[in-house]
C-alpha cells in the first residue's frame, strides 16, 4: 500500500507534525514500513498481515482489552438497571456472529457488470445495493479525515470500542432515548453482521465486534472496509460509488468541500441524500431541479436537498477544530459552491436490449451451480452482488443492428398498412373478440373488456350481489387458481396495422373471504368489501366494473407477431448475438431461449437424414415418395403440395421438404436411432431428459415425442428452442462437431482472479464427409424454397421449417461464417400466420446481410479427400450412362457409390393413381399409371421376377385397389408387372 500523509491522525497533539497513517502503531507509537500492511491478500486475512514481525507484545493491549470489556459490562449492568435486558455478557459473546475477515470484500454486496467480446461495458447487473470497491490508497486524505471527523474523531485512539462515546450514549440510554455514538469499526461490524434494530442486545454484539475486527484488520483495514461498506443514499453503497452517483467523477477527484458533503450524509441517508428523486407531477415551484433521470423506463426529477448543506458545514467545522484541514483550506470550502458541483450520474445506459445479457446470466448460474456445487439462490447472489466481471462473446455492432431491424420489423417485413392486422389470420365472433375454432374467447376487444376508466367490465347475467352483500362472478372473463382472481386479456390494432395483445394481470384474495366455486367462478365475501369498498362498482347498464387500481392493466402491450434471433459462431459455439422479441425495451419476454415452438421441416436433417447418411442412405438413395398409412390406416401424412411425386432421392426430398419421404426414412433408421442423434446435437439432454423440452415416453406415456409426425415432422409436444435448433444446425456447419453454445469466455471475481471458464461440451455428431454432403444438400434450400436468404456473395444453406397449421415460421442456416435461426409466430398459438411465404427466411436474408456485413465474398470449404462424385439418376440414385436424362454428379464417401446401373434394376406395376394401391382388372385405364420400382442390386438376379418387398429400395405397394370402376367390354387387360432386364420386356404375375 502506498503511502498516505493524514493532517491530525496522530493522538498526541502536543507532537504537532504529519505521520503516515500507515506508519502509525498505536501499539509501539513508532514509524513502520508500508509494506508491512498489504491488503491484496485477501484469501486469508489476519492480524499478522498488519503488523511487523518485530514488533512485540504492548502492554497496553491487554489493559485496554480490559478495559473495553469493563465498559461492555457496565452497559450491561446499566440495561439491567433499567430493566432493557438481562442477560451476560459471556451470552453476548456466544451469540454473536463469528467474525471471518478473510472474506471481507464478499460479505460487501458490489455491483457485477457484463463486457462484450471487445471488453466494453453492455451490462452493469442491477442489484438493491450499486457498489464499487476501492483501496484507500485511492482515497483522498481529506476524505478519509472528513469521515473520522464526524464519525469517530478518536478513531486513531482507541480499539474499535469508544470509551466516551459508549459513556455518552449510556447517559443518554438511561434518560430513555437510544442515541449513536457508534464507532467507524462498530458501524462496520453491524453493516457486515447485524441488523439495524434498536436494541442494547445488538449494541452489545456490535461493541464486541467491533473490537475483533479492528484486531484482525487493524485501522486501515476497518477504514477501507468501512469506506466501501458505509450507505449513502440513491442507492450508493461505499464513498466510491456515491462520488459516481452524486458529482459523475472517481473519488480520487473530490474535493474538501465535496468530500464533507458525502460525510454529512451517513447519520440520515434518507435526509441527507444531495437530491431527492421525485415524480415530474410532484415537484413544486420552489424545488430547484437538476436534471431528468430515468429509473426503470420512469421519469423522475433530481432536486437539490437544502438540509444537508448546514450538515456539511458542521462537518468541515469538525475538520478544521481536529486540525484535519488549515484555516485556509476550511474557508475556501466554505465558500465552494458544492451544489454546482453535484451532476447525477445518468447511470449505466445500455446501448443494446437485455436478451443477450439474460441469457449470459442464466448460463454464468449453470455454470457456477455445476462447479461449486452452489444452490440456484447462492449462483444467482454470486452474480447480482458478487463484483464478477463476466467476459462475454456478444460481437456488440451486430446486436445493435439487429435490433434496429427488429426496431422497424414491420416495414422490413413489408407488412399490410391495410386490413386486417398484419400477417394475422383468426376468426373474431360477432363482438369482434378473437376466438379459437372452436369459438371459444381468446382476445377481447379493448372496448369490450375495459371501460374509459380502465375499469373491467363483467357484464350482467354473469354476476351477482347476494343478500348477505357478497359478490359471486360466473365470467368466461375470469380464471381462478387457488384464491388468485385472473382477468382475461385483450388486443388492439396499433397504428402500423399490427396486432397488439395487452394483459390485465392478477389479484390474490383473501383465503378467509374466497369460495372458489370452479376456474370461471368465485364467491367473495361481504367481509371483503370492509376493506375494499372500491373494488367493485356497478354502471348504468347493470354491468359489474372492477376498479383498475387492483389489477396490472398492460397499456404498452406486446406487438405480434413476435419473432427470435440466434446468431453463432459454429467453429467456437460462440454465441454472436441474441434477440428474443421485437420489444427492444425492458425486460421482455426472451423467446430465443425460453419459449420452445414446433420446429416443423426444420427437424428433418437434425432427426432424420443426418442419422439416414450415417446408417446406410447416400444423398442419392431413392425414396418412394406415395401414399402412405398411419397405424388407423389412414392417409398420412401429406405432403405441402398435392399429390405425390414418386421415388425421389434424399436429396430432393430434403430440399423439397417432402413428408412422406421423412416418415418413412426414420421408419427405417428407427426412433432410438433418431433419439440416438437428437441427443448428439444437444436437443435432448443427455444428462438429464427431464432437463429439455423433449418429452419421452417415461415421461409422459399419452403426450410424447417418441413418434414419426414429433421426429420426423417437428410437430413436438413442448417444441425447440430457437438456440437449441440453432446450435444443432451449427453442428453441421462445423464438420459434424456439436459445440454447446456458450454466451461468455471467463467470470472474474472482485479481486482479478478467473473463477469460472465455460467448460463447453464437444462431441462429434457424424462425420466430417457425411456433414460436408449434408452440408452440400442443404445448399439447394434457398435456390428451391428461400429466396429470401440468399447472399450475393455468400454461399448459405439451410432449411425452412413451417408447421402445417402456419403458427411457426422458421429457418434455420448458415454461411461459412456463422449459424443462424429465426422465428416467427404469434405469442397466443391459436393466432396463425397468414401466409406460407418463407416468412422466417426473409427475415433469416435480412439478419444474414447485417451479420455479413463487411466479410469477403466466400463459398463453403471443397470435399474432404474421402468424398467422390458420381453421376446417378435423380430418381433412383443408381448409376446413370454419362449424358443420360434425369441424371446429376452426386457426392458420395467413399465406398457408398453406387456400382450398378439403373437400367437393370426396376420392374413395372400398374398403380391406381387415385389411392397409390395396386390397380386390378376393375381399375379403368385411365386411372392406371405404370410405375418402376427399383431392385436393389444386391438382390438382383438375372430372370428373377419374385422380389420380396425387402429386396426392393422401395417395395411396390401390397394392397390392392378397392375401387371398383365399371367395365368397359373392349378391355380384356389384367395388372400384371412388367420387367425391364436390358430392354428385355417380359410379362410376370405380381410377387
Amino acid at each position: 500500500m502506498s503511502e498516505k500523509k493524514i493532517k491530525g491522525a496522530h493522538p498526541n497533539p502536543k507532537k504537532g507534525k504529519e505521520i503516515n497513517s500507515v506508519q502509525y502503531q498505536p501499539k509501539k507509537e513508532k514509524k513502520v514500513n508500508s509494506t508491512q500492511y498489504q491488503p491484496k491478500k485477501e484469501k486469508k486475512i489476519n492480524s499478522a498481515q498488519f503488523q511487523s514481525k518485530k514488533e512485540k507484545k504492548s502492554l497496553l493491549k491487554p489493559f485496554f482489552k480490559i478495559f473495553s470489556i469493563t465498559i461492555l459490562t457496565i452497559l450491561m449492568l446499566g440495561a439491567g438497571i433499567t430493566g432493557i435486558f438481562a442477560t451476560t455478557f459471556l451470552d453476548i459473546m456466544k451469540e454473536a456472529p463469528v467474525v471471518d475477515t478473510s472474506n471481507i470484500n464478499e460479505l460487501m454486496i458490489q455491483s457485477s457488470k457484463i463486457l462484450d467480446r471487445n471488453e466494453n461495458v453492455v451490462e452493469k447487473i442491477e442489484n438493491l445495493e450499486n457498489r464499487t470497491i476501492v483501496k484507500l490508497k485511492d482515497v483522498p486524505e481529506h476524505l478519509i479525515n472528513a469521515f473520522i471527523s464526524i464519525e469517530d474523531e478518536r478513531f486513531y485512539s482507541h480499539k474499535g470500542v469508544d470509551p466516551i462515546g459508549i459513556a455518552k450514549s449510556l447517559f443518554d440510554t438511561a434518560r430513555g432515548r437510544l442515541r449513536g455514538g457508534s464507532t467507524i469499526a462498530q458501524q462496520l461490524a453491524r453493516n457486515l453482521y447485524l441488523s439495524s434494530e434498536k436494541k442494547i442486545e445488538r449494541k452489545l454484539k456490535e461493541a464486541y465486534l467491533a473490537i475483533k475486527i479492528t484486531d484482525s484488520l487493524k485501522r486501515e483495514g476497518v477504514l477501507e472496509a468501512y469506506l466501501n461498506r458505509v450507505f449513502l443514499g440513491q442507492h450508493s453503497y461505499g464513498v466510491q460509488s456515491a462520488s459516481q452517483g452524486y458529482f459523475s467523477k472517481d473519488v480520487k477527484d473530490l474535493t474538501i468541500a465535496e468530500s464533507a458533503l458525502l460525510a454529512a450524509i451517513v447519520q440520515s441517508p434518507t435526509n441527507y441524500s444531495l437530491y431527492k428523486t421525485i415524480r415530474p407531477e410532484n415537484v413544486d415551484d420552489e424545488s430547484s431541479v437538476i436534471k431528468d433521470l430515468n429509473i426503470g423506463g420512469q421519469v423522475y426529477k433530481a432536486v437539490y436537498n437544502p438540509k444537508v448543506l448546514d450538515r456539511q458545514k458542521y462537518v468541515l467545522k469538525k475538520m478544521y477544530e481536529l486540525k484535519k484541514i488549515t484555516k485556509e483550506e476550511y474557508d475556501n470550502a466554505l465558500k465552494e459552491d458544492v451544489f454546482a458541483a453535484i451532476k447525477p450520474n445518468k447511470g449505466f445506459e445500455r446501448e443494446v436490449s437485455t436478451y443477450f445479457t439474460e441469457y449470459v446470466k442464466y448460463q454464468v448460474a449453470e455454470k457456477l451451480m455445476k462447479k461449486y456445487n452452489y444452490t440456484k439462490e447462492e449462483a444467482w447472489n454470486k452474480i447480482y452482488n458478487g463484483g464478477l466481471t463476466i467476459h462475454s462473446t456478444m460481437d456488440q455492432t451486430i446486436q445493435k443492428n439487429i435490433e434496429k431491424l427488429y426496431s422497424d420489423f414491420a416495414n422490413a417485413m413489408n407488412a399490410p398498412k391495410k386490413g386486417g392486422p398484419a400477417f394475422a389470420s383468426f376468426k373474431r365472433d360477432k363482438s369482434n373478440n378473437i376466438t379459437d375454432s372452436k369459438g371459444k374467447v381468446i382476445l377481447y376487444k379493448k372496448s369490450n373488456i375495459l371501460d374509459g376508466n380502465n375499469n373491467i367490465i363483467i357484464p350482467k347475467g354473469e354476476f351477482s350481489v347476494k343478500e348477505d352483500q357478497s359478490l359471486e362472478i360466473k365470467s368466461p372473463r375470469i380464471s381462478m387458481y387457488q384464491n388468485v382472481l385472473s382477468i382475461s386479456s385483450f388486443y388492439t390494432v396499433n397504428n402500423q396495422n399490427n396486432l397488439v395483445t395487452h394483459g390485465i394481470g392478477s389479484f390474490q384474495l383473501p383465503e378467509n373471504s374466497t369460495t372458489v366455486e370452479g376456474e370461471k367462478s368465485v364467491k367473495i365475501s361481504a367481509s371483503f368489501f370492509e376493506n375494499y369498498k372500491d373494488f367493485y362498482s356497478i354502471d348504468k347498464n347493470g354491468n359489474l366494473l372492477l376498479n383498475s387500481k387492483y389489477f396490472q392493466i398492460d397499456e404498452q402491450g406486446t406487438v405480434q407477431p413476435q419473432s427470435s434471433s440466434v446468431v453463432i459462431d459454429h467453429t467456437t459455439g460462440q454465441l454472436i448475438a441474441m434477440v428474443g422479441g421485437r420489444e427492444t425495451t425492458g425486460r421482455p419476454l426472451n423467446r430465443a431461449y425460453r419459449v420452445p415452438r414446433q420446429p416443423g421441416s426444420t427437424m428433418k436433417p437434425i432427426g432424420v437424414y443426418t442419422a439416414a447418411l450415417d446408417n446406410g442412405f447416400t444423398a442419392a438413395t431413392g425414396i418412394e415418395d406415395s401414399p402412405h398409412y398411419n397405424d388407423k390406416k389412414e392417409l398420412w401424412p401429406k405432403n405441402w403440395y398435392n399429390g405425390y411425386r414418386g421415388l425421389q432421392t434424399l436429396r430432393e426430398s430434403i430440399v423439397q421438404s417432402i413428408n412422406v419421404n421423412a416418415v418413412k426414412t426414420l421408419e427405417k433408421i428407427g426412433l432410438e436411432k433418431s433419439k440416438e442423434y437428437l441427443k448428439k446435437f444437444g436437443l435432448i439432454n443427455e444428462d438429464n431428459e427431464l432437463d429439455d423440452t423433449y418429452v419421452s415416453r417415461s415421461e409422459n406415456i399419452e403426450y410424447n415425442d417418441e413418434n414419426l409426425s414429433s421426429m420426423a415432422l417437428g410437430g413436438m409436444t413442448k417444441g425447440m428452442t430457437n438456440l437449441k435448433m440453432t446450435a444443432a444446425y451449427a453442428a453441421i456447419a462445423n464438420d459434424g462437431k456439436y459445440r454447446e453454445p456458450i454466451s461468455f469466455t471467463k467470470v472474474v471475481d472482485s479481486t482479478g482472479k478467473v473463477i469460472l471458464e465455460p467448460d463447453q461440451k464437444q462431441r462429434e455428431v457424424t462425420s466430417k464427409e457425411n456433414a460436408f454432403i449434408m452440408k452440400d444438400i442443404l445448399k439447394g434450400v434457398p435456390n428451391a424454397m428461400a429466396q429470401g436468404a440468399k447472399h450475393p456473395n455468400i454461399e448459405v444453406a439451410g432449411k425452412t421449417g413451417t408447421t402445417s397449421d402456419l403458427r411457426d415460421s422458421w429457418f434455420v442456416g448458415f454461411s461459412p461464417y456463422y449459424t443462424i435461426g429465426t422465428w416467427i409466430g404469434f405469442d397466443n398459438q391459436n393466432i396463425e400466420l397468414n401466409n406460407n411465404n418463407s416468412m422466417a427466411a426473409t427475415l433469416w436474408g435480412k439478419v444474414n446481410k447485417i451479420v455479413l456485413e463487411g466479410k469477403q465474398a466466400r463459398k463453403f470449404d471443397p470435399p474432404p479427400e474421402n468424398v467422390i462424385k458420381k453421376y446417378v439418376s435423380i430418381k433412383s440414385g443408381l448409376l446413370a450412362s454419362e449424358g443420360s436424362a434425369n441424371a446429376v454428379y452426386e457426392y458420395f464417401v467413399k465406398g457408398t457409390e453406387p456400382t450398378k446401373y439403373e437400367e437393370l434394376y426396376f420392374i413395372y406395376y400398374k398403380i391406381d393413381k387415385r389411392n397409390g394401391k395396386l390397380a386390378t382388372a376393375s381399375t379403368a385405364p385411365q386411372y392406371i399409371e405404370n410405375k418402376k420400382f427399383y431392385i436393389k442390386p444386391s438382390a438382383y438376379k438375372p430372370g428373377k421376377t419374385n422380389y420380396a418387398p425387402e429386396d426392393f429400395i422401395t417395395p411396390p405397394p401390397k394392397e390392392v385397389s378397392e375401387i371398383v370402376d365399371p367395365k368397359d367390354p373392349n378391355d380384356n387387360s389384367t395388372n400384371s408387372p412388367d420387367t425391364n432386364n436390358g430392354g428385355n420386356n417380359d410379362q410376370h404375375n405380381n410377387p
